[in-house]
């Protein structure tokens, strides 16, 4: 298959019938039918939105570089686009070619990330607070149907999902969820937005208590979201009136006692509450529910139909893939 450069170089060729090479940093080397490179050549460096190329050609043709220029550039930005339209069309699809990727961001035709931020009432605020923490880092910050999305050679995704949930909790008080992944190269760039998306949905769907998630942390709630409606709604009717027999209080300490890790000492530290107090409550949802969840399996069964009750109620809703 003829690649980009190898198309422009020849169109040059059969618009001019000189001999030349043009060398594209990060796209490649087209050399002319013929040629070959001779003491008399010149050599003419030259760069045109960002993009280097060198023209070498025979010193008798030195008139000729400034159409020879003209012609490339027009070419190049024939194919240019700005980097956060590549990224909406390679979202919705569409398919570029890597020598344009490497002219336009050469850096996502190698691994980097991306993180997908979702807020429950969409911000201009954080939006623009967002690209300002990025400014002149070669990343890009763009907004795509209504989420925020960050791409490209981020070094510690994690590190930047925790500053920038630092950034929108001082801003804005509504619901908000940040995820992140890898992508191995912008050919994966859909395939992995689609892959943070749903992983959004499941923390809006059942209420995850993290703020920024990832596959790991959503993993239980992968697993009832997997399980049939049917089936949940069997195992949760029953449930369901029992729990309505707790007040919040006892909502509260169910909802602690699983985000402590089933830890008694450190329940009863978060709910400001005696270890004895917690224990009689735990006693006493025992009795109402007939789960003990201080015993891993109640615990885990307890959980599943507690997140699937808790996800019903919940009004929240997130943009489907």
């Amino acid at each position: 298959m003829v690649n980009f450069i190898d198309r422009m170089g020849n169109d040059v060729y059969y618009e001019f019938k000189i001999e030349f090479q043009v060398i594209m940093d990060g796209v490649g080397v087209y050399s002319s039918p013929g040629f070959k490179i001779q003491k008399k050549y010149i050599r003419k460096k030259l760069e045109y939105k960002g993009i280097k190329y060198t023209i070498v050609t025979d010193e008798k043709y030195m008139n000729v570089i400034n159409s020879l220029k003209h012609f490339f550039e027009n070419r190049l930005n024939e194919i240019t686009v700005k980097k956060d339209d590549l990224i909406i069309s390679l979202l919705d699809g569409k398919k570029f070619e890597s020598e344009i990727i490497n002219i336009v961001w050469p850096e996502i035709n190698k691994l980097f990330k991306i993180i997908n931020i979702y807020l429950s009432e969409y911000s201009s605020k954080i939006y623009e607070c967002i690209k300002d923490e990025y400014l002149n880092s070669g990343i890009e910050v763009i907004s795509y149907r209504n989420n925020i999305l960050v791409i490209g050679s981020i070094e510690d995704a994690l590190k930047d999902s925790e500053i920038i949930k630092e950034k929108i909790n001082n801003l804005y008080w509504n619901s908000h969820y940040i995820t992140y992944c890898d992508v191995y190269n912008y050919t994966d760039l859909k395939k992995a937005y689609d892959k943070t998306l749903e992983e959004l949905q499941l923390a809006v769907k059942y209420d995850s208590k993290e703020t920024i998630c990832d596959e790991k942390k959503l993993i239980l709630e992968g697993l009832i979201d997997s399980i049939s409606e049917d089936m949940k709604s069997k195992i949760a009717d029953d449930f369901n009136s029992k729990i309505a027999k707790l007040d919040n209080e006892m909502i509260r300490t169910i909802e602690v006692f699983f985000e402590c890790g089933l830890n008694l000492s450190e329940s009863a530290k978060a709910l400001y509450i005696h270890r004895n107090t917690l224990i009689y409550r735990l006693d006493k949802i025992q009795k109402v529910t007939s789960y003990d969840i201080r015993e891993f399996n109640n615990a885990m069964i307890f959980k599943i139909i507690f997140l699937y009750i808790g996800r019903k109620k919940s009004n929240l809703t997130v943009e489907k893939v």
